[in-house]
């Protein structure tokens, strides 16, 4: 991918510059090995497999079946694991459309555990998802090496049909997985990392008035880490403004805009930006005067630290 490999001196002074002022993201903290009585961590001593734990719980499950998930209790809501007790021994990968066509009727999609939202992607943003996460069908990160269930706490994918179309004929199709013996969920604590899409900011919901160089300002306020941001169109003389100091940035094909140096989808410990620690904003130049910037979406994405307990999920720390 075009993120892997970028060297730019503008990135590599941005995260100087969250290092030197502390705002790299609080799980940075915690996936470096740094000892709290010797000082603060360095860049070289990252830990790589911060999932490490979480893969090694999963590795050696064996296939059983492709289920199909069909709407329940409401058209646009899709209940992963019906038998709450019994899929504790299962793991379930692969979210995607039965028909691919489907996709089209979709506004986002968002993943639920015990009612808490975990994710929401736009469709514009699916390709792009897909491409940065390696996987195919639906870019729920979580589904990516595979979501267990929980006996206190239910997943739930739920569709958000587009303004003209009606998704209750949607069927949706997972792989379920059969857990070693060894590795079946007992009462400890399991925590792993993962991304979502904090909030997606529509410009067309949202005032922008472009100076008079014709810079367009986006305000942006999430309260977990940045890995990355997104836009679903082509924008220019993108700069990264944190506390008043600018930081130019490029866009690659896919529509992301990198806020660290070798961005690789598996790889967690690179510096993000703790964005609730500074006033951060996005100036940008769009194509052209015949476009407003109306139809602009940005989505940021954020990681977080997923805990399970006792049959149950929650999120960790920001």
């Amino acid at each position: 991918m075009d993120t892997e490999n970028i060297t730019s001196p503008e990135l590599v002074d941005l995260e100087q510059y969250k290092f030197a002022k502390n705002i790299y993201g609080s799980q940075d903290l915690r996936l470096y090995d740094a000892d709290p009585d010797t000082g603060p961590f360095t860049m070289d001593n990252r830990v790589t497999e911060c999932n490490r734990d979480y893969l090694d719980y999963l590795k050696d499950a064996t296939f059983k079946e492709t289920i199909e998930l069909t709407g329940k209790h409401q058209y646009d809501l899709y209940p992963i694991y019906p038998n709450v007790v019994e899929d504790r021994k299962y793991i379930f990968k692969n979210i995607r459309f039965k028909n691919a066509s489907d996709a089209r009727k979709v506004k986002y999609y968002e993943v639920t555990c015990g009612g808490q939202r975990f994710d929401r992607v736009r469709d514009c943003f699916s390709d792009a998802l897909c491409t940065f996460h390696e996987m195919d069908g639906i870019p729920l990160y979580m589904f990516k090496h595979g979501a267990m269930s929980h006996i206190y706490h239910r997943t739930n994918i739920i569709l958000h049909p587009q303004d003209d179309d009606d998704p209750s004929e949607i069927t949706l199709l997972v792989d379920k997985y059969e857990l070693n013996h060894l590795n079946q969920p007992d009462d400890s604590v399991l925590e792993y990392q993962t991304y979502q899409n904090y909030q997606n900011h529509d410009t067309a919901q949202n005032t922008l008035t472009p100076n008079g160089d014709g810079v367009f300002h986006t305000h942006m306020d999430p309260i977990h880490p940045i890995y990355f941001i997104i836009c679903n169109q082509r924008i220019y003389d993108i700069e990264l403004h944190i506390n008043g100091t600018g930081f130019k940035l490029t866009q690659d094909k896919n529509g992301i805009i990198n806020l660290t140096n070798h961005l690789k989808a598996d790889d967690f410990s690179r510096y993000c930006i703790n964005a609730s620690l500074v006033d951060m904003g996005l100036t940008y130049k769009i194509e052209d005067d015949r476009t407003t910037g109306d139809n602009l979406v940005f989505s940021y994405v954020t990681s977080q630290i997923v805990r399970i307990c006792s049959g149950m999920t929650v999120t960790g720390f920001n």
